[in-house]
This record gives C-alpha cells, sequence and structure tokens, in this order.
C-alpha cells in the first residue's frame, strides 16, 4: 500500500486501516477504494527525546515518536457514519485516551482516566467506550453525553482484581487485549447480555510463551478463567481486538488466538548476540485447548523499525 509507506499502522474489523507518518499525522485508509480521511493531528504531548546532529540518531528519534501513538482503534464503519468513533491511546509512559468522530469533530476529546491505569485495550458497546487498564480492572465513557469536546471522565465500570490475580502470571505482563461478541454464534446471546473477553498476553525475552483467557462474569463483577471459547477465533495485537465465527471463516481455526508483534517499545532491541531485533517475529496462533503456540510465517520480509504486519477485516 504506497499510502502506508513510512507509517506506522493499525488494522480494524470495519474496513479502515489508521496510518502515523513522520509528519506526525494520522490518516484513516480504506485499502481497496483508496478513500484517505485525514484525522486532527495526534494530541499534544511533551517530546521526551533528545535532539541529536547525528543522522543515524535522527532516524531514531524519529521512530521512536512514533510510539508517541500507542494505537488507535476505529469503532464504526462509514467516515460519514454517524456511529463511527476513533479512539486513540497515546503517551507512551501513561497510555492516555481520546476520541473523535469523523462525521463531526476537528479535534479529539480527552477522556480522564485515573492517573495510575495505563490503558491497553477500548471496546465499544452502544454509545459507551470500555477501557481495559493494566491493573485488569475496566473503565467506561459515554460517547452520548459529548458536551462540544470538553474533556469526559471515565468512570469505574469493572474494578480491579486482587494482585495475586495478575501476580499469578509468570513472566511479564505485557499486554491486556479486550473483546466483544455482539453475535457469538451468529445469534443474539439469550440473556441479550454481551460478552466480554479479556486477554492477559505474556512475554518473556520479547517472545509470547502463554495467553490466558478470562470472561468477565457481570453479576459478581470477577474475571474467570476460561479454557474453551467455542466457534470462535480472536485476532489480537497491533490492531484493534477482533472475533471472527470460524466456520464461517475461511482458513480459520476455532478456539484459537491470532496474535501479531505490538511489542513497540522492543522493535529495536538487540539480541544477546548482538543482531538486531525489529517488529514482526513473534507472531502466532495459541491453541488454547492444549495451550500450543505455532508459528507462521517468519520470513525477514515482514520485519520493521515502526510498522510489522497487522490484522485487518476488509468490508465490502
Amino acid at each position: 500500500l504506497p499510502q502506508s509507506f513510512g507509517a506506522r499502522c493499525w488494522g480494524s474489523s470495519s474496513g479502515w486501516i489508521v496510518t502515523f507518518d513522520f509528519k506526525l499525522e494520522l490518516h484513516m485508509l480504506n485499502p481497496f477504494s483508496g478513500v484517505r480521511i485525514r484525522l486532527p493531528d495526534p494530541p499534544p504531548q511533551r517530546d521526551p527525546f533528545i535532539h541529536s546532529n547525528d543522522e543515524d540518531r535522527k532516524i531514531i528519534l524519529e521512530i521512536k515518536r512514533l510510539e508517541q501513538v500507542e494505537k488507535v482503534v476505529v469503532l464504526g464503519g462509514d467516515e460519514y457514519d454517524d456511529d463511527c468513533v476513533v479512539v486513540v491511546i497515546y503517551d507512551f509512559k501513561m497510555c492516555r485516551v481520546a476520541y473523535t468522530r469523523p462525521k463531526y469533530d476537528q479535534s479529539w476529546t480527552f477522556v480522564r482516566t485515573p492517573k495510575t491505569c495505563r490503558a491497553y485495550d477500548v471496546v465499544r458497546r452502544g454509545s459507551q467506550i470500555l477501557i481495559v487498564y493494566g491493573n485488569g480492572g475496566l473503565g467506561c465513557f459515554d460517547i452520548s453525553a459529548d458536551e462540544g469536546g470538553q474533556p469526559v471522565r471515565a468512570r469505574e465500570y469493572v474494578p480491579a482484581p486482587p494482585p495475586e490475580f495478575l501476580g499469578s502470571l509468570p513472566g511479564l505482563l505485557h499486554g491486556i487485549y479486550l473483546v466483544i461478541f455482539l453475535c457469538f454464534f451468529g445469534k443474539e446471546l439469550d440473556d441479550g447480555q454481551d460478552d466480554y473477553i479479556s486477554i492477559f498476553d505474556g512475554y518473556v525475552r520479547y517472545q509470547t510463551v502463554y495467553i490466558e483467557v478470562h470472561k468477565l462474569n457481570f453479576d459478581t463483577k470477577i474475571w474467570e478463567e476460561i479454557t474453551d471459547i467455542g466457534d470462535v477465533a480472536l485476532f489480537v495485537g497491533n490492531n484493534c481486538s477482533m472475533a471472527v465465527r470460524a466456520s464461517a471463516t475461511p482458513n480459520c481455526r476455532r478456539n484459537c488466538i491470532y496474535f501479531n508483534d505490538d511489542t513497540s517499545k522492543c522493535w529495536a532491541a538487540a539480541k544477546d548476540d548482538g543482531s538486531l531485533l525489529v517488529g514482526g517475529h513473534d507472531m502466532g496462533i495459541y491453541r488454547i485447548e492444549d495451550e500450543e503456540i505455532e508459528r507462521f510465517y517468519q520470513g525477514g520480509d515482514i520485519h520493521s523499525l515502526f510498522c510489522p504486519p497487522v490484522w485487518f477485516m476488509p468490508k465490502f
């Protein structure tokens, strides 16, 4: 895709790819129609990087600036759709949240989240946007209460689980993803309630070695570990978290999690043997049933310092 050259990219389930280039501009790109929509400039933040006259150092600094936008999620369909909302998780230290509605807004609306909570992922349920924090808790804000771009405050939706819950995960807790099933098996759930699944992605030396799947019990507000998600495949990583019905999706396996490389802060890290470790090498399929990971395509042409492969779902 020529329009994505030299840019960080995030895939979505609504036909869009979001790009963030070295000009620090954000766009929504439809790779099939070629439609490209300019989004508001990223929320302002302090440049934490030291300037340098060394040309090689300048290149690394420019790549590091792209890391200030952690994730962009498109929630909705057409850019002219009343329901289309774009949420950005930004500020590599704090992972703050802001959103914009392409049809209406010329700027970002900031979401006030607890200062001690880093946002990892978002999903939408009606007019509500749910945020999953690094401590396992959920926050929530309502876009229908928008007051002309004034900051909104995220309220607590589900409290953080006890510290021992996350402490039970060995190694470094790297990522938490939130996935919503609106039509779990192609029909509405009997109780009319959506299912949310939180996925804890563990890394050791920048290599995915296990994934735990937890389902939220809405009555007790407790995450319950599950080992079977049925005829569903999940797609997580450097993109909008997605769920599909495996039997209706060609070449897709049930009860599996497809993950890609989203450890952006390590895409230029050095391995123990001194060789350069770049983004794109840590991708695979996690089989929930037997807790095994299959690695798929590992050709060197997928490696990148700032934009490895992403998951993307077209809409025709």
